[in-house]
């Protein structure tokens, strides 16, 4: 059975410094850094950028689902530097690009490639390449891995890299005959299972476990689906199949009655993992927030067993903000405009487990407070104490003085 996918090897990461903490300034730096290491760079503001087919798409994406805003603003860089080939499979459109939130932090690199005509067990294996090792072939004949690409990427910034997620993305574009999702998903559940995973050994699975481990979904039309499991994802979109067509009919006839043209939105065909309904989007926001979640929950593990001295009170107090920055983060996820799109991220934090990080995060805050308080407590009876003892002392001078 023929499959057609576009792969994204997705990696998140935090550029926050101990010593100069949260840097809020730091965009036109970071610019600079990446276009030094990469002369090709495109950005997404870039008068030329919209000759890019990403941005084009990127940019038609988030202003009809996003057009009051992205909850976290980032900047996005296309690295045309990286031009790939991959032995024994047919790769198409091949992209590096990185998603750079400067307000916190936080980063993103995506390594992109469209793979035709390919069957199950390549895409399995397609899987294992996030962290295998085997090497792309890039257009300067360089041999490169794809976490040998993030380690370039992100090294570029000169920033220290630290809280590393890595995740997995695969958008089915075409599956055999297949038209319809539901269908898919309930005929094939164990092919599905091992190409989102990995798993090898998808034929001896039960069907009713591979069944169970595609529950965590999501999906607002029949010929698509997201479902997510711990660190990997599918996106099947059948879009080439007559039920996406008539579906792009029907929305055709409504906008010329309505609105007078079909909203380019519709038509978008995008050879880059997850740009097709906002998926890109949502994922990128859970990826800022799981960053911001591990990097509290590292830092303040290291904070509880420190030294109760001045630079503890002081790092308590730098946690405290960056409590609300995780509260200001989970209120703009539940803002959001549009429901369909909040309850995609919702399949999303669910996979990445990040409530229970969540949870814990608190509960360490509320530990530190607690101990905070104990030292503002010490510190106030240190103090009475002192007052206490330089009275006595006044009053014993003042007796002295009035027997001379």
């Amino acid at each position: 059975m023929k499959i057609d996918g576009n792969i994204c090897y997705y990696y998140s990461f935090s550029i926050f410094d101990e010593e100069t903490g949260l840097r809020t300034d730091d965009e036109q730096e970071l610019r600079s850094a990446i276009k030094k290491a990469y002369p090709q760079a495109v950005f997404g503001d870039d008068e030329d950028a919209e000759k890019e087919s990403f941005f084009r798409d990127i940019n038609i994406g988030q202003g009809f689902l996003h057009g009051g805003g992205l909850p976290f603003e980032c900047f996005r860089v296309k690295l045309n530097d990286y031009n790939f080939k991959f032995k024994d499979y047919n790769v198409s459109e091949p992209a590096v690009f990185m998603s750079v939130f400067p307000k916190y932090d936080a980063v993103q690199v995506c390594v992109c490639m469209s793979v035709k005509g390919a069957e199950v067990d390549d895409f399995v294996y397609l899987r294992h390449c996030q962290g295998n090792g085997a090497k792309l072939t890039n257009g300067d004949r360089r041999e490169l891995s794809a976490k040998e690409i993030f380690s370039q990427v992100s090294g570029s910034l000169g920033r220290k890299v630290t809280d590393v997620e890595e995740t997995y993305l695969l958008e089915i574009k075409k599956f055999g005959d297949y038209e319809d999702a539901e269908l898919l998903i309930n005929h094939e559940p164990e092919m599905i299972y091992g190409m989102m995973t990995g798993d090898e050994g998808w034929r001896n699975v039960p069907y009713i476990m591979a069944a169970k481990r595609l529950e965590n979904a999501w999906g607002s039309r029949n010929f698509m689906r997201f479902i997510a499991f711990g660190p990997n994802s599918v996106f099947i979109n059948l879009s080439g199949g007559a039920i996406a067509a008539e579906y792009r009919e029907n929305r055709r006839s409504f906008d010329a009655r309505f609105y007078g043209d079909m909203n380019p939105y519709f038509l978008m065909d995008s050879s880059i993992a997850g740009v097709n309904h906002g998926i890109l989007f949502s994922m990128e926001l859970v990826m800022v927030m799981k960053t911001i979640c591990n990097r509290i929950l590292r830092r303040q593990a290291g904070y509880y067993v420190g030294s109760k001295n001045s630079r503890l009170h002081a790092e308590i107090r730098k946690l405290k903000a960056y409590r609300g920055e995780l509260i200001t983060t989970l209120n703009k996820v539940e803002n959001l405009s549009i429901s369909e799109i909040g309850e995609l991220e919702r399949v999303m934090l669910i996979s990445q487990q990040i409530d229970p990080i969540i949870e814990k995060i608190k509960y360490l805050l509320e530990l530190l407070e607690s101990e905070l308080d104990l030292l503002y407590s010490t510190n106030t009876n240190r103090l009475v104490n002192f007052l206490t003892a330089a009275g006595v002392c006044l009053t014993a001078l003042g007796l002295i003085l009035s027997y001379l």
